[in-house]
């Protein structure tokens, strides 16, 4: 990371959490959850690792802080990423193209602008845009024998949108908090019909959020959800019904200290044609040495 340029500019050169969404940038165990949202694992395969370059810029219309980022990368998927042997939809982020090389078609493109005013004496309200566009990056595999096996693969596009908002209000006579943020996704697939046969486009909504209550530093409480609609097979309805996953959860979480925290977690999870699940998880996280992240907003 080059955070010193000129005119508050900075440049992320390598392998890293892109900067889609405002909570992507944030590894699982440092969410305030246990698990990722079901959104990100369905269009995505996970959280959206990319190896480029990504140039960001802080600056501001009038008193109103601006950050915005344009990024650009050869590689990027899920990490880790998916079976090629299954067949479905994976990005390939460390594999050559079906066509044996890379060309800029098979890049990812995103982009970033977001807002953050203050609310309060201590809080804020954060909103913001994101991009990612991949014109043939997408692997479809394909069975064409139908052994359960992909036996073939056919390079598609994926266009993704998101809108996130995000509210954190702080009390700091008692030290209490409240936070509440919602991502907004509208995504559009290529579906291929066979290794050489044309393509056409699935549109598919999808959403989730969290709200959280801090008691003090030390114990909070919280509930998450997300609702998606199958990215190959959705048509453009919002709350449609056909071919949509959800997941719900309630959590507890207790810092121990400034480096431990447990959490406990009930979660229920209803994927796109599978049966639903139930998990209680219990989740310990230490830190150990340096721990740092990029700005949040």
């Amino acid at each position: 990371v080059m955070d010193r340029l000129p005119h508050r500019f900075s440049l992320r050169v390598g392998r890293y959490l892109g900067d889609f969404g405002k909570w992507n940038v944030l590894h699982l165990h440092d969410k305030s959850f246990v698990f990722q949202d079901g959104v990100r694992d369905a269009y995505f395969g996970g959280a959206l690792n990319e190896t480029g370059v990504e140039l960001h810029q802080w600056t501001g219309i009038g008193d109103l802080p601006v950050r915005w980022s344009l990024g650009v990368a050869p590689r990027f998927g899920a990490d880790p990423p998916p079976d090629p042997t299954t067949p479905g939809f994976s990005f390939t982020p460390f594999e050559s193209s079906p066509d044996g090389q890379r060309t800029p078609s098979d890049f990812a493109f995103t982009g970033r602008v977001t807002a953050q005013q203050d609310v309060g004496a201590n809080g804020y309200f954060q909103y913001g845009a994101s991009f990612f566009h991949t014109p043939h990056g997408l692997s479809q595999h394909l069975d064409t024998d139908g052994d359960a096996v992909a036996d073939a693969f056919a390079s598609v596009g994926q266009t993704t949108a998101v809108v996130d908002l995000t509210l954190h209000l702080v009390d700091a006579t008692d030290l209490t908090a409240d936070t509440f943020a919602v991502e907004l996704w509208r995504n559009s697939r290529e579906v291929a019909s066979g290794s050489t046969g044309p393509t056409s486009d699935r549109a598919a909504n999808a959403l989730w959020g969290f709200a959280e209550h801090a008691f003090s530093p030390y114990w909070a409480v919280g509930a998450m959800g997300a609702w998606w609609q199958d990215p190959a097979v959705a048509s453009a309805d919002w709350f449609s019904g056909a071919e949509a996953g959800s997941q719900q959860a309630v959590y507890v979480t207790w810092h121990t200290s400034e480096f431990d925290r447990i959490r406990l977690q009930l979660h229920h999870e209803s994927p796109v044609g599978e049966p639903p699940s139930w998990t209680l998880a219990l989740q310990w996280s230490v830190l150990l040495g340096s721990h740092s992240h990029p700005m949040q907003w």
